[in-house]
C-alpha cells in the first residue's frame, strides 16, 4: 500500500533498442549484421531511458530526504484520505526499515 516494486533482469542489447512484450524484432526485420555497440543494464532502466542519480551519498542524506516526503505526503492524505493516514505511516515505517538495511546495495534511478 506504500511504494511498487519493480524487478528487472540484467540485459544486452544494441544501444538505443527498446524490447516490447510480445513484439519480436527478429521477426520483423532481417539483421544487416553491423557492428553496432551494445549495452547492457538492468531492462527496466534501459527501456525507460532512467538516469542514475547520485543524489543519495549516505543513509543519513536519504532518510532526511524521505522525512521531508513522508511529511508532505502525510500532509496531503490528512486533507484527501484521513483514513489512510496511520496505515501509511505504519507500512512506510516498515519499508523504511527494510530501505535502509540494504541501503549500500541500492541504486536511484531518475
Amino acid at each position: 500500500d506504500v511504494v511498487y516494486e519493480v524487478y528487472g533482469k540484467l540485459v544486452q542489447r544494441k544501444a538505443g533498442e527498446i524490447e516490447i512484450a510480445g513484439f519480436n524484432p527478429s521477426a520483423e526485420e532481417a539483421d544487416e549484421g553491423t557492428d553496432e555497440a551494445v549495452e547492457s543494464g538492468v531492462d527496466v532502466v534501459l527501456n525507460h531511458r532512467l538516469q542514475e542519480t547520485y543524489a543519495f551519498n549516505d543513509k543519513k542524506s536519504y532518510t532526511l530526504y524521505l522525512k521531508d516526503y513522508m511529511k508532505k505526503l502525510v500532509a496531503k492524505l490528512e486533507e484527501k484520505a484521513p483514513d489512510q493516514v496511520e496505515v501509511f505511516k505504519t507500512n512506510m515505517n516498515k519499508v523504511m526499515k527494510d530501505i535502509l538495511s540494504r541501503f549500500k546495495e541500492l541504486q536511484f534511478f531518475t
